[in-house]
Formats: C-alpha cells, sequence, structure tokens
C-alpha cells in the first residue's frame, strides 16, 4: 500500500474528527478502545494511525520500530473490539517511517448499562449469592429436585424483600407455541427487573444447557437490563466443569450479539471456591444486557 503525505493530510486534517493518532502503541486493548471510538463516528469511516502525530493544521511522522510485530498487535486488537464493524489495517512505508493505518465502518453506538442499572444488579447479585450459600449449607437440599431448590431461593429472596414470583407463564416456550414457565421473575412496582432461570447439572451436557440460556430470552419479552442463569452443580470436580462451561458460553449462539465476555465476577470483595459467577454482555437492539451465570457446587 503507497501512501503519500498528501493522501495522509487529507485524512488526519481534514474536517473528518474520527481520527484518533497515536505516536506509539503496543497494548492491543487500547487499540481495541481507539476503534472502537472511530466506530461510532459521524463520517462513513474512521481512522487509527499509529506511528502519527497530529498537530493543529499538520501532522508528524514518527514511526515504530521495524522489528516490531505490528500485525499480531492490531490482529489481537481487533478480537477484542466489542462493536459489530468491518475493520481492515495495513502497515506501510511513508518518508522512512513505518506507521499503521486501521480503517474502520462507523456503526450505530451500544447504549451502555447505567451507573443506576449497575448499581441494582450489584445489589441482586450480591442477594442472590447469600441465598446460594444458604442452599449449600442445608443438607435437606442435596439431593432435591430442580423445583425444589427454585423455591428455596425464592423463599430466601422473598424474605430479603424483593418481589418474587415462581412459575410465571409468560413469553414463549421452547417450542415457540405456548407461553413458557420462568423458574424465578425479580418484579420491583410491577415492572420486572430479571429472570432467574435455574437447571440442575451432572454433567456439561450442552444440548440441555442450550435450552436453557435461549429460554431466558424467549422469557424476556421486554429486554431486562441483566437476567441470570442459576446452575446448580453435582459434578466432583467444579473447576474443570467451570473451564469447560466458560468454553462453551464463549461459543455459544446467543440470540443477541455477544460483546464481551468476563470468568471471574466478584461482587463487594467476596468469593468462594465453590462458587463461581461469569458475565456475558449483549447487544439487544442497540442496548447492552447482561446474563450473569452463577454456578454453585451443591455436594
Amino acid at each position: 500500500m503507497k501512501v503519500t503525505c498528501e493522501e495522509l493530510k487529507k485524512l488526519i486534517v481534514s474536517e473528518n474528527t474520527d481520527v484518533v493518532c497515536k505516536q506509539f502503541c503496543v497494548f492491543p486493548n487500547q487499540i481495541a478502545t481507539f476503534i472502537e471510538s472511530v466506530a461510532h463516528g459521524s463520517q462513513k469511516y474512521g481512522y487509527v494511525f499509529i506511528g502519527i502525530v497530529k498537530e493543529k493544521s499538520n501532522f508528524c511522522l514518527r514511526g515504530f520500530d521495524k522489528n516490531i510485530n505490528m500485525d499480531n498487535i492490531v490482529q489481537n486488537a481487533m478480537k477484542q473490539v466489542r462493536v459489530k464493524t468491518e475493520i481492515s489495517y495495513e502497515v506501510c512505508n511513508v518518508e522512512g517511517k513505518n506507521i499503521c493505518i486501521i480503517k474502520v465502518k462507523t456503526c450505530e453506538k451500544v447504549l451502555e448499562v447505567s451507573n443506576a442499572d449497575l448499581r441494582k444488579m450489584k445489589v441482586v447479585l450480591r442477594d442472590v449469592l447469600s441465598a446460594c450459600i444458604k442452599l449449600q449449607a442445608n443438607s435437606l437440599y442435596y439431593g432435591a429436585t430442580e423445583d425444589q431448590r427454585n423455591d428455596y431461593i425464592r423463599d430466601i429472596l422473598d424474605t430479603a424483600g424483593y418481589d418474587v414470583k415462581d412459575q410465571t407463564r409468560r413469553g414463549l416456550s421452547p417450542s415457540g407455541k405456548a407461553a413458557g414457565e420462568v423458574d424465578i421473575l425479580i418484579k420491583e412496582k410491577d415492572f420486572p427487573v430479571a429472570i432467574i432461570e435455574a437447571l440442575n447439572l451432572n454433567s456439561l451436557n450442552t444440548t440441555y444447557l442450550d435450552m436453557h440460556i435461549d429460554k431466558i430470552y424467549d422469557y424476556d419479552t421486554a429486554g431486562n437490563k441483566f437476567n441470570i442463569i442459576l446452575l446448580y452443580v453435582t459434578i466432583a470436580d467444579f473447576m474443570t466443569f467451570c473451564d469447560k462451561y466458560f468454553r462453551h458460553i464463549e461459543q455459544h449462539n446467543y440470540p443477541f450479539e455477544k460483546l464481551s465476555i468476563d470468568r471471574d465476577i466478584v461482587i463487594d470483595n467476596i468469593s468462594y471456591s465453590d462458587i463461581k459467577i461469569m458475565k456475558t454482555v449483549h447487544n439487544r437492539n442497540q442496548c447492552e444486557t447482561v446474563l450473569f451465570h452463577v454456578c454453585v457446587l451443591i455436594k
């Protein structure tokens, strides 16, 4: 790719404001952030330039060392970009300086979860965690059915002051023919806040698991800011299960685009060896929604 200084100047110092210039950057996560910022610009395309410093009405070529594997760095950055867009890049030499040009097609911005919603998620998740700890300690539920365990979790949340309903009929069943039964529905002033879909697992039955994950989106007809899938796990090697589970949800084909995934969620600095919380963030109609995956070892 042959690029002249004049061509660069047209891109960098014109009225195209969707440009990020960095003298030097080798961290993929930072480059991914720059890509996301220009992806939400006002022009058809945005650009990220590495090895260039932007000045008021001009620019300065700084370049980077030829031994830096910029191809590998940018490709890793592209994997971390959370928005769905088209990205191309080229590492080229301009006037003896190595630079990298990343071209990004702009797209609609996804509305992020608000701070108020984040606080609400934290409170609800903390209380669900507390209920799960009580469940683990109660020997009456070691060999219990899924419904019996759900009733216990619901009763604990009800005692904590939540408006909870169980086996509420709403949305569609997995067959799409009739309303399905929600395991636990948390409401606030008669409005849905979160759905908890729970299941017993004595192995990583991916077909059964996928059905339950997808059921959440069948039942969530409004688009809750967050929902929870709660797994009662009776597998001796809990950590191996969690590793396999994480790899599965990382590859799962969700009804809504997956933006990011986190395998280690900690609430208020509280963590346990026998409870693991993971999180996937999704783009639902240009709004971020969160699905928490809570794995609870039942001995």
